[in-house]
């Protein structure tokens, strides 16, 4: 009698003690889901809204793709790509990339130039450096990640000019006065030809990212520092 008791009694204190793990285990789980919900509603949108056009454009680039009801999109593989690097007033249109945002580079060096260490400059003074030693030895390593930041950020909208150019000169005349947005932008919407217009699409993609790139390792490299 006495076991049968001691072997309950073991069987209750296992099942309190697996009720109570249990417990913990869904108090963790609960405390540990709750950022990811209020992360859901955005990450959803971000997958809808940008993720799953920029895949589709990507599709799009290697077909023949067609958006007439009932017509069959072909697969051409890289046939875009190799017509964009034979294409004359693509690599116009590429070379023409607008520059602009001047006032808004010159507040950002401004405030890089007001963060110069004062001590630095009386140092190079101390050593005898003139203007141009003190610049090149003080002021310019201190701007750098400020340098790296504009020239990233003028590269990248330079490239993507679009509004401007599309209101003032549609592009013309015969196309002269086109970037590759307003190019890429005709391909699609007057030509219909939306297999070719993403293909320019990725390409500019990979040009920014890839200029970016450059810029990046260049300033780091000149400040001493790896990437």
């Amino acid at each position: 009698m006495a076991a049968r008791l001691t072997v309950g009694k073991e069987t209750v204190s296992r099942a309190a003690q697996l009720n109570k793990k249990s417990s913990q285990l869904r108090a963790r789980i609960q405390k540990n889901a709750t950022p990811y919900l209020f992360l859901a509603p955005g990450v959803l949108l971000f997958l809808t809204a940008v993720i799953y056009p920029t895949l589709q454009a990507l599709k799009m680039s290697f077909y023949d793709w067609k958006i007439v009801s009932g017509a069959i999109s072909q697969f051409i593989g890289f046939e875009n790509y190799i017509r964009a690097f034979r294409d004359s007033h693509f690599w116009l249109s590429l070379s023409k990339g607008i520059w602009k945002g001047v006032g808004w580079a010159m507040m950002i060096f401004l405030a890089a130039l007001q963060g110069v260490p004062k001590e630095l400059e009386e140092a190079a003074d101390v050593d005898g450096a003139n203007r141009w030693q003190r610049f090149k030895a003080v002021t310019l390593p201190a701007i750098a990640p400020a340098t790296t930041f504009v020239a990233i950020m003028l590269v990248i909208g330079g490239f993507n000019v679009f509004i401007s150019v599309q209101l003032m000169t549609d592009g013309g005349p015969i196309g002269q006065t086109d970037v590759l947005l307003t190019y890429m932008y005709r391909q699609a919407f007057s030509f219909l030809d939306f297999g070719y217009g993403s293909a320019l699409s990725a390409i500019l993609s990979l040009v920014v990212f890839a200029f970016a790139l450059i810029q990046l390792r260049l300033f780091r490299s000149r400040s001493g520092e790896d990437i």
